[in-house]
Parts: structure tokens; sequence; C-alpha cells
């Protein structure tokens, strides 16, 4: 028998975004990708991973909502 809680409903356009459980800090967790984001009005962590990109976090505590982007640097190519 499981112990981990039914994930919380999504907010519209985010229902597709892979949560998973985390035991650790007992909250479900969504990893976005260069080039995404995510908004969420629920208890949960949003996580990523930054090489030479850049992510910001915005949390609005009077609305009770937050979310956070990576931006995905562009790369200069050479023309030939």
């Amino acid at each position: 028998m499981s112990n981990i809680p039914e994930p919380p409903k999504a907010l519209p356009g985010f229902e597709k975004n892979n949560r998973h459980w985390d035991d650790e800090y007992k909250a479900y967790i969504v990893k976005i990708a260069p080039g995404e984001f995510y908004v969420c009005k629920n208890n949960e962590i949003i996580a990523t991973t930054l090489g030479s990109c850049i992510s910001a976090c915005i949390h609005d505590r009077q609305n009770h909502i937050g979310g956070m982007n990576h931006f995905l640097l562009p790369i200069q190519t050479s023309k030939t």
C-alpha cells in the first residue's frame, strides 16, 4: 500500500508536465527543461538544471501563485 498522495490539480496548460513524488521533501516535484516554464498554485517544487542558461523564479504571496522559467540562451553560429 502506497502512502504517496495524489498529485495536486495542475493549472490549465500544465497538465502534461511530468511531476513525481519526492520522499525526502514530501512534495511533488516538476522538472522543467530549457525553453520551458511552469506555474502553480499548489505546494509543489519546481526544479531545473542550469548550464549556460538562466532561470527566473517568481512567487506572488498575495495571490498564492508562483512559477519558474528556463531561458535558453541563443548561440551565435559563424556564417561560411
